[in-house]
Parts: C-alpha cells; structure tokens; sequence
C-alpha cells in the first residue's frame, strides 16, 4: 500500500514538472513561430491570446512575396507557387497572378481563389513575358517570350476581344491555336501591407465602348476616403485592357488625384478581377481595374510608414525638327488616325510620305527597323464634376503606322490641328543609359540620400529605411534582341536590393507612369507624360519602422 502511494505520488509531481511549451518563452516561441508556414502560421495565432500576440509581432512589418514557376501543368504551377509564397507567415491584402498564354486565365484565377478566397482583391493577367524567382532553381528570370503570340490570341481582325470573354469557357477554344508548353508559367504576387488598406475597383464599359471615366475616378475618390480619409490614395496600379483608349482616363486620374499619389502599370493588359472588386454596374463589361494603396486611417503609423517609390527607365529619342498638325481625321472604327503636318515656322503642308523621309533622312542607324512614335503635346479640359474645370498639358505618344501621299498614319486618337509633335524612335543607347541612372537612383535610395536629382523616384529620408518589395512593367519591345543582352531590365533593382523579393510584367506597348516629359525632350517643354513605349517602370516599396527595429 505504501508502494503504491509513493507511485501514485511520483506520477503526480512528474505531471506537475512537465514542461509546456508556453514556458520556453516568447523569444524561442517568437523564433519557432516565424519559422512556420503561413497556414500552419495562422492556425497557431488562434491557440490562445499569448499566441495571438506574438504572431501579431512578427507580422508587424510589411512583407512582398512572389515566385514563379515554369510547370506544364497549371494545376502543379498554382500548387509551386503557391507553396512557395507561403512557406513563410504572411497575411495577404492582395494577390497578382500573371500567367502565359498556354494557360487559361479564369482556370487560374479559380484556382488561386480556392486557395486564398475571396476576402482580398486578386488581379489575373494574361501577360506578354514574366520576371520572376524560378521556384524550381530559385534564380530570378526575364521571359518575355509572347510577344506575337498574344496579339494572335487577343485580336480578332484587330479588334480586341473584351477581358470578360474569358469568363465564358466555350471561348477557350479560341485560344487553342497557339497553345504550347514553351510559354506555360504562373507568377504570383502577394502583398502584406500593415497600416494601409489595399482595394480593387474596376472601369466600366458600354457596349459602343464608352468609357464611364466619371463613374470611375468618382468611386476611387470614395474609396480612398472612406479608408484614408483622403480622396488620393498613396499609390494606384492600373491594369488596362488592350484597345481601351487609356489617354482620358489618365489626364483625368492626373487631375483629380494629389500629385503625391504615385500611378503606374500596365495600359495594354489582358485581365480578370476575382475577390473583393468594387464595380457599380454588372451590366456593363470591364475595360480597367485599379488596385488602389490607402492609408489606414484606423491605424495611422502605428508600426512605422510605408512608402512607395517610382522609376522609369526610357527607351526612346526624339529625331528630326519640330512639326505641327494641320488636317486631322479620326478612323473611329480603326482606332487610328491620319493626319498631315507643318514643321514649325513653315507654311508649307506635308503628307505622310515626306515627313516619314525627313525622318529616315535624319536617323543614325541605331536599329535596323525602329519603331516610330509621335509625341504629341495636347493642352486641353480637364472636368472634375459639374462646375470644375482644370487645363492640363500632357505629352502623348501615338505609334506610326506608316504614310503615303496623303496622310500620316498613326495609332490612337485625340490629336487636334495645331498640336506640336516630334517625332520619336526606339534607342537601344537611351534605354540602356536611363538603366544605369535607374540604377544609381536606387543606389542612392538605398543609401538613404535625399538628393537624387529631378527623376520621378521618390527618395525617403532616413538611413532606417528597409526595400521590401518591388513591381516592375516593362515593354516587351525591350528583350534580348532590343537591349542586345539577357535580363537587363531587373538589373537595377537585383544590384542594389539583392534577396529583396521583386516580380515584372512585360506589357503590350502601354507601361503606365506618372512622369515628366523632360525625360524625353527638353525642346518641346516639361509636361506630364503617362503612357509610354520601350519603358521599364519600378515600383519600389520601402518600410521606415516607427521605433527600434524588431
């Protein structure tokens, strides 16, 4: 009997001794936590308030994670990045899912969102080349391998096939012709921005392709005031579809937004909306979708402030004098127009064919076949609302289509008799020389300077500034055989912020920026200039901690 009282006595204080893992305490914790995948992350933040606490310490800091993965199989591609974007604890606020055109836009949009759900804002995008950390080899790669491709797919007789259509799976047929393994990938991008809210809100269109440009701006300045306090975000990424006339709605954004409010992406973008997606009116198709940046107005730096920086690097020269249009006419159904022109102090009209030829005459021979631009100065109204009128000038490129006897043939519309032109080519030696300044910019960010000269980069003051992230839109005119080397475009940004996750897009022949003309041309004046060709725009984001670092 005293036997058994003495077992029964030794199990109890060896029950009482046994060690729990609370008692290691909230270092080690904190240390195995931030260990743990963000699934297994999130089930441990529910345990217990103890718990709770110190995964909300962790996730204190902002945090950009993206991957992309090369599988043949859409469904293993999801599955790789995925896994890889979240083997680390994060809480996303947004999601970018890019994909190649082998696979289906509203497969991998269904796909993400069984994953993530449908609490956050997620944009899939059909793009014409990805950059990214491959997850198979964790090196980072520039593809921008779909360049002809996606205008077979998109294009039907050069009219462009609505996003929405991708909704409908019978339409998937049509874009098997193309189909091949070589252009398979999935890029995802996830950000986790503590202190700001992050919504999407999309640009509705009617039927004869009317724009509700009002009806946007309107909802954006809602949005960002309900969540800021402020009708300007701090940041708007666009995604435009291709064929949507983007010139309106960028002088219009430029008017009713701060001039603080930084506004990049992608004017010539293929894409779907999934998750929470602000857009008034379902009868109406989407021609855009904005992915707005807010401030928390709830938690006003309570762990530091986040800031965002932008770059771009050009790629065009201006050539030849300065001309003036004279006779306009706009193909509406084409999209283009034709025009004729006077060089500036002449009176004499010139068809399309001579200014061509004055231009040829005048070229170095930078590039065997350059692409050709007009950058056309255009100063007109700007509405905000019912009574408020603002002028504003802006530079506008229009891509030339060719001339004749006639007429000068270019891309778009918008231009009036008597706007200033010149005319501007693809340089390989500027795009390459803009990279270098993209990158002692960066370097000078890095290094915490607050001079860093009259480019659109945004330096932060401080040297605690920590670069967590980056989004680069680049042309995809500007690949190998443009820039006559191999991932150049990421090169800026891998020198200066080596580890710090980054993923790109290659665009069309929109990269969106809100910038000074000045980078082009000082002759015709310093303007605003919002869509541009052969760019590469940076997205930089940066975190100052609001105390001693964790």
């Amino acid at each position: 009997m005293d036997t058994k009282m003495k077992v029964c006595e030794m199990g109890e204080t060896s029950r009482n001794s046994m060690t729990t893992i609370d008692s290691i305490g909230d270092d080690l914790l904190t240390n195995i936590l931030n260990k743990l995948p963000a699934l297994h992350f999130a089930s441990a933040s529910c345990v217990n308030h103890s718990w709770h606490r110190l995964c909300d310490s962790i996730l204190s800091t902002p945090k950009l994670a993206s991957a992309l993965s090369l599988n043949p199989s859409i469904q293993d591609a999801v599955d790789e990045v995925f896994n890889k974007v979240f083997a680390e604890p994060i809480r996303p606020h947004f999601a970018i899912v890019a994909i190649g055109q082998s696979f289906e836009m509203n497969v991998a949009l269904r796909l993400i969102t069984k994953k993530l759900g449908t609490a956050i804002p997620i944009i899939c995008t059909a793009a014409f080349g990805l950059m990214g950390r491959d997850v198979a080899t964790n090196s980072f790669k520039e593809i921008p391998q779909w360049g002809e491709e996606v205008k077979e797919d998109y294009f039907d007789n050069w009219q462009f096939i609505d996003p929405g259509a991708f909704l409908d799976a019978d339409y998937a047929e049509i874009l098997n012709y193309h189909k091949t393994n070589r252009n398979a990938a999935v890029l995802l991008t996830v950000g986790f921005l503590p202190g700001m809210k992050v919504a999407a809100v999309t640009l509705s269109k009617s039927k004869k392709d009317a724009l509700f440009i009002d009806e946007f701006v309107t909802n954006i300045r809602e949005c960002s005031a309900l969540a800021s306090g402020c009708t300007s975000p701090a940041a708007i990424m666009l995604f435009a579809g291709l064929g949507t006339d983007t010139d309106g709605l960028l002088e219009k954004l430029d008017c009713a937004m701060s001039p603080e409010t930084a506004i990049i992406g992608d004017g010539s973008s293929v894409f779907i909306c999934g998750g929470t997606c602000i857009q008034k009116n379902s009868k109406n198709s989407v021609a855009a979708v904005a992915l707005l940046f807010m401030r928390d107005r709830d938690k006003p730096n309570v762990q530091g402030n986040i800031q965002f920086h932008v770059a771009l690097s050009t790629g065009m020269s201006p050539i030849g004098p300065k001309y003036k249009a004279v006779s306009v006419r706009e193909i509406r159904g084409k999209g283009t127009t034709w025009l004729t022109a006077k060089r500036v102090g002449d009176i004499q009209e010139l068809d399309g064919e001579t200014v061509l030829n004055q231009i040829y005459e005048e070229m170095p021979g930078l590039l065997k076949y350059p692409s050709l631009y007009l950058g056309v100065v255009k100063r007109r109204k700007c509405f905000l609302g019912s009574n408020e009128v603002k002028w504003i000038t802006s530079q506008v490129f229009h891509e030339v289509h060719g001339g004749d006897e006639a007429q000068l043939f270019v891309e778009g519309r918008g231009i009036k008799t008597g706007d200033p032109f010149r005319v501007f080519q693809s340089d390989t030696h500027v795009a390459l020389s803009s990279l270098k300044n993209v990158s002692d910019k960066f370097r000078s960010l890095k290094q915490g300077s607050s001079g860093v000269g009259s480019s659109c980069l945004t330096s932060a003051s401080g040297n605690n500034n920590i670069i967590f992230g980056g989004i680069i839109f680049a042309c995809i005119g500007r690949e190998d055989g443009f820039l006559g080397k191999n991932d150049v475009d990421s090169t800026p940004f891998l020198e200066n912020f080596p580890g710090v996750p980054l993923a790109g897009l290659y665009c069309g022949n929109s990269e969106i920026c809100r910038s000074d003309s000045s980078l082009y041309d000082q002759e015709l004046g310093s303007y605003c200039c919002f869509a541009h060709s052969y760019s590469s725009v940076y997205f930089v984001m940066s975190y100052t901690p609001s105390g001693p670092r964790i």
